[in-house]
């Protein structure tokens, strides 16, 4: 787990799950990769998801589907940042160049202002039925 109030440039707010009752079950050393990215930016980023909890409806689904879990996000290894054209290509770029980051998705489709990119750093060898890496668009 961790303590959010050591970050420099996120809350804990923007990793609470919006389907739970205040749970932000984020990886630490996923949220310090968040931080250096950040930091290289050079402005904000805007989280529009991070963590789901069991409650949520897209991990209820994943799970229904028949997923070993309910993905990334729901592991805490995960976040979708808001982002579309220059500032989208910035950010992949700097996620590349983080080691542990292996998972890209992509949705700059559509009005501006529902794109955004998908990062996570689920380890290639794992558990949870993930194929890393991997790259994908919506």
């Amino acid at each position: 787990m961790i303590d959010y109030s050591t970050l420099k440039y996120f809350k804990r707010s923007e990793f609470v799950c919006s389907a739970s009752n205040d749970r932000a079950e984020m990886d630490a050393d996923f949220v310090h990769t968040l931080e250096r990215i950040r930091e290289k930016l050079g402005r904000p980023m805007i989280i529009s998801s991070a963590y789901r909890s069991d409650d949520h409806p897209i991990t209820k689904a994943k799970i229904a589907k028949g997923a070993a879990n309910g993905g990334a996000h729901h592991l805490g290894l995960a976040v979708d940042i808001h982002c579309a054209g220059f500032l989208a290509m910035n950010i992949i770029s700097l996620a590349l160049n983080e080691a542990t980051i292996n998972g890209i998705g992509v949705n700059q489709k559509g009005a501006w202002n529902s794109r955004f990119v998908h990062i996570d750093a689920v380890p290639p060898t794992n558990d949870k039925a993930i194929t890393r890496p991997a790259i994908w668009s919506y």
